[in-house]
């Protein structure tokens, strides 16, 4: 039976890469590191992704046009203004970032990404998609500096939206340039903030952190992800998060799979 299966898959893949098209059915293919793109025209907008990632959920969702986190893009347009800045604190490779470009002609989008490999994928895409997206390739965080930051890997998730920011002193592994650690504060942003998605991987508090300032200034709603599963190895726990928003003045909102919405309690 095992036979037969591996058989069908071999002719299937052998068929559909001769006629030029994938048949719906679900690819167990595992993801294979490379550097090669492919462009892929869809219903949000074109993007290049990574070839051989079969199992990244961001890249399957995005080719079958869906919208990764669809949830997260609803709560969010709601809050966000004409001629504003968004920032979006985690981009990986642009798809959020583009549909909030999109929403009005005088929205700024400042679009953060940490890894060197997806950040790159982020600018062409927001190349291809929009004149209305910063893209900036750094580590977000409550203090500046710069790192060596460790290569991804596809071996864990199978997917390049799972990494989470890791530094490394092992040369085999990580990139041959520093990254240049950041906080939100140093940033000038020339219009008001309506609007922060922040989505790290277990890194959220760490930029909160560093927008205390940004946040007093604009007042803005705030969509961040809490990862309980980073929760040991960050040394924080959803009382951080309580307590940091309380400080604010803020209020929880609402909660969609991990992901929560906070707003000023004054709010209007």
């Amino acid at each position: 039976m095992n036979f037969l299966k591996i058989l069908f898959k071999k002719i299937y893949w052998k068929i559909a890469k001769k006629i030029g098209f994938v048949v719906l059915l679900r690819d167990e293919r595992p993801s294979i590191h490379s550097d090669e793109l492919k462009l892929y025209k869809t219903i949000t907008g074109d993007y290049y992704l990574p070839k051989y990632a079969y199992q990244d959920v961001i890249r399957g969702e995005i080719i079958k046009n869906r919208i990764f986190d669809k949830e997260v893009f609803d709560l969010s347009k709601k809050f966000i203004k004409p001629d504003s800045v968004v920032l979006d604190a985690g981009a990986n490779y642009g798809q959020m970032s583009i549909l909030f470009s999109k929403l009005f002609p005088n929205i700024l989008v400042y679009s953060f990404e940490a890894s060197i490999f997806t950040f790159n994928i982020l600018s062409k895409n927001a190349e291809l998609n929009s004149k209305n997206i910063k893209t900036i390739n750094c580590v977000l965080s409550n203090s500046n500096g710069e790192e060596y930051l460790k290569k991804p890997s596809l071996k864990k998730y199978g997917t390049y939206g799972s990494e989470v920011v890791e530094f490394s002193s092992d040369e085999k592994n990580r990139y041959d340039k520093k990254t240049l650690i950041k906080k939100i504060d140093d940033f000038i942003f020339e219009k008001k903030v309506s609007f922060m998605k922040v989505d790290v991987e277990g890194w959220d508090l760490k930029v909160l952190e560093g927008s205390l300032k940004t946040i007093e200034q604009n007042q803005m709603p705030i969509i961040f992800e809490y990862a309980p599963e980073y929760q040991e190895k960050m040394n924080y726990s959803f009382d951080d998060y309580v307590n940091f928003f309380k400080n604010l003045n803020y209020k929880f909102l609402t909660t969609k799979n991990n992901n929560f919405l906070v707003i000023p309690k004054e709010y209007s």
